[in-house]
């Protein structure tokens, strides 16, 4: 479990706990708390990592363009 006490994230830490779960044999990892997207975007992480609230931000903007409600993106 990563605590975060400094702004901006430590990175050394970071790579240490990503090789740990990674020797472990994690194959995927799950930022499953408000404060770790901002981790995310600070370290510029890799798609080791998934961001519940991306996901869901794309899956709203889906479901909105679909039902025409808003523009299509890009």
């Amino acid at each position: 479990m990563y605590k975060r006490v400094a702004s901006p994230a430590d990175e050394e830490i970071w790579q240490k706990i990503e090789a740990y779960v990674k020797a472990e044999g994690c194959e995927a990892a799950v930022l499953a708390c408000t404060e770790l997207s901002v981790v995310r975007k600070e370290l510029s992480l890799g798609s080791f990592y998934f961001d519940p609230m991306d996901i869901m931000a794309e899956r709203c903007l889906d479901f909105y363009e679909k039902r025409g409600e808003i523009k299509k993106r890009g």
